[in-house]
C-alpha cells in the first residue's frame, strides 16, 4: 500500500481497532488490513487520539480475558483458581512465600 490519505488513513485505524480487538494481536491486525508494522508504530508515536483508542481496546481485551477467567474460577478449575491466588491475592503469595 502506497502513501494513504489523511481520509484513508482513518479508516485504516477504525480497521485496524476492529481487527485488533477480534484477533488480540498486533501482528495479526497489521496483517489483516494490509499496513506495514512501521505504519502502525508511527500512528502510535504520532496520533494521540489513536494510541488512546488502542489502549481502549487493550482494556476491552483485558475484560473480555478475566471474564474467562473468572468462568473457569466459577467451574472451579485449579489452574485457574491457582493463577488467580498467585496473580492476584496478596496475601496468599505472603503465606507462600513464608513457607519458603
Amino acid at each position: 500500500m502506497g502513501k494513504m490519505t489523511f481520509k484513508e488513513a482513518i479508516v485504516m485505524k477504525e480497521l485496524f481497532l476492529e481487527e485488533y480487538f477480534k484477533n488480540r494481536t498486533l501482528n495479526k491486525a497489521i496483517e489483516a488490513i494490509g499496513i506495514k508494522a512501521t505504519v502502525y508504530f508511527n500512528w502510535m508515536k504520532h496520533d494521540d487520539d489513536f494510541n488512546i483508542a488502542k489502549k481502549q481496546v487493550d482494556e476491552l481485551i483485558a475484560s473480555v480475558v478475566e471474564e474467562k477467567l473468572w468462568i473457569m474460577i466459577d467451574k472451579c478449575q485449579f489452574p485457574a483458581v491457582k493463577f488467580f491466588l498467585e496473580n492476584k491475592h496478596k496475601d496468599y503469595m505472603a503465606e507462600k512465600e513464608e513457607k519458603l
